[in-house]
């Protein structure tokens, strides 16, 4: 009969194999490296050493905690909404400049239930998983000329992940029949994400009853997309993050790729043509722009250059490229937008206060419907899908505090948007009061207000004009199929 320190050795052995199959490489795999390495190793030599089976079994229970608690490893710990639907995916390209749009709109509930096992939605492309591991590598090694591909097993975590969304579905029934309108919302991806980098923020717009576009950027900041040609663009890492000419050069780039694929949108009836989808009501009139981090200050600056996106939903917008401009009183915005910010910005990538930035375009923009909050405890990358694979990692890669709740805060910060776009009568579904409700606990745990829009209190006279010149500028705009 093998004796224990032998159990303890082969089960460690087992273990760590497991834990490379089933979640790659992860920080809470390294106690019982150890163990294999030291502790058990001098076990076999002398095993006399209870002391050292007591560590060996610490240690591997260190790892086996780390793994129940930092695994995450299908979102489970990501709040169930009252959401009246359920999420189906298309990708398609743009016409003048060939982008590669991710489509995430709302299905049936009965239809997902029914076909939910038919076949799983990967997060991650298979059939494009290896020029992804180079985006990713370029990614990781931002700043250096020359890099090496990182091992998969790195990202075996999202290697893996399903999401419950179900390819090609039909779009739910009520739009089908014209029962509701169906509105648009156009999300730019930030620096090194794509179309799905932010699946849970997509995934609860479409819920909600949105139907969402997330055009891949081909200026360089897209983690790995294809050109017009087919031709593959991984994510330009030889420049530094706050290098402002090419950041710039990017910027303007996004700006034309979103406003030329607005055009195709709103005049074209891309959701027949491509989509498939018949007989709806398409209401361009109520065009929404989205974006996260870089995609939010590209979000800004189309809302300033086209009055056609009615709202601006913005996720820590990346003001950088543009504080000279801004600051200069450059930027004046006539739609209503909202801002959420993470509480800790990450300073490295701001020379100046993006806080009295943002304040600045602001004050300067023409509308009083704008709304500016910050999740409290809430990091840059809390508000992305990687945190919630690797929440350890990013933990001691950003040198914080260690939290178990960022499948909450990330929740909270979609969920403020769609109560937005409520109280601005935008909503498909649930009242700005319903979604507080579905917050629950997390709305005063997280959510401070510097600027709140309350649609109970009467705008002034001021707003009022705004209203009536955005009414004149912007005609109402919904797309019938042709009878």
């Amino acid at each position: 009969m093998p004796e224990l320190h032998q159990l303890l050795y082969f089960t460690n052995i087992i273990s760590i194999f497991f834990g490379l199959w089933y979640e790659g490489i992860r920080m809470c795999q390294f106690p019982n490296v150890i163990s294999i390495l030291f502790v058990s190793s001098i076990l076999e030599l002398y095993r006399k050493y209870f002391l050292l089976k007591i560590i060996n079994v610490i240690l591997f229970s260190i790892s086996l905690i780390g793994f129940f608690m930092f695994g995450d490893y299908q979102f489970e710990r990501y709040p169930k909404g009252f959401d009246p639907y359920r999420v189906g995916f298309k990708k398609i390209k743009s016409d003048k400049n060939g982008n590669t749009v991710g489509v995430f709109y709302p299905i049936d509930i009965a239809y997902y239930e029914k076909h939910k096992n038919d076949k799983k939605f990967y997060k991650l492309d298979r059939s494009v998983y290896s020029e992804l591991m180079k985006g990713f590598s370029n990614l990781f090694q931002l700043g250096q000329k020359e890099t090496k591909e990182i091992s998969s097993l790195v990202m075996r975590p999202m290697m893996n992940h399903t999401l419950d969304i179900i390819e090609n579905a039909p779009l739910a029934a009520p739009f089908l029949n014209r029962e509701k309108e169906l509105i648009p919302i156009v999300f730019s991806h930030s620096l090194g994400g794509y179309h799905m980098s932010q699946t849970m923020t997509m995934m609860d717009y479409a819920k909600h009853g949105y139907i969402v576009f997330g055009p891949d950027h081909q200026d360089g900041s897209c983690l790995m997309t294809f050109d017009k040609d087919g031709k593959v663009i991984l994510f330009d890492n030889k420049h530094k993050i706050a290098e402002k000419p090419i950041r710039v050069q990017q910027l303007n780039r996004r700006v034309e790729e979103i406003i030329t694929f607005m055009d195709e949108l709103l005049q074209q009836n891309i959701v027949e043509k491509k989509l498939g989808f018949l007989d709806i009501k398409f209401a361009t009139d109520k065009l929404i722009i989205s974006g996260m981090s870089f995609g939010g200050i590209t979000a800004l600056k189309v809302a300033q250059k086209d009055m056609r996106p009615r709202a601006v939903l913005v996720f820590d917008p990346w003001l950088f490229p543009c504080f000279e401009e801004i600051y200069g009183g450059g930027v004046k915005i006539f739609q209503p937008i909202q801002v959420i910010f993470t509480e800790y910005f990450p300073k490295f990538t701001h020379p100046l206060d993006i806080f009295g930035c943002m304040k600045k375009l602001l004050d300067d923009s023409m509308n009083l419907k704008n709304e500016v909050l910050i999740l409290k405890t809430g990091y840059h990358t809390d508000i992305v899908d990687y945190v919630l694979f690797q929440n350890l990692e990013f933990t001691l890669i950003e040198k914080r505090e260690l939290y178990f709740d960022r499948h909450d805060i990330y929740f909270t910060a979609n969920q403020l948007a769609l109560h937005y776009l409520a109280k601005l009568d935008n909503a498909t579904s649930h009242s700005a009061i319903e979604i507080l409700k579905q917050l629950d606990f997390r709305f005063k745990k997280y959510v401070k207000y510097d600027l709140e829009y309350d649609p109970s209190k009467p705008l002034d006279q001021n707003q009022k004009d705004i209203d009536e010149q955005e009414a004149k500028i912007i005609k109402p705009h919904v797309i019938y199929p042709k009878q």
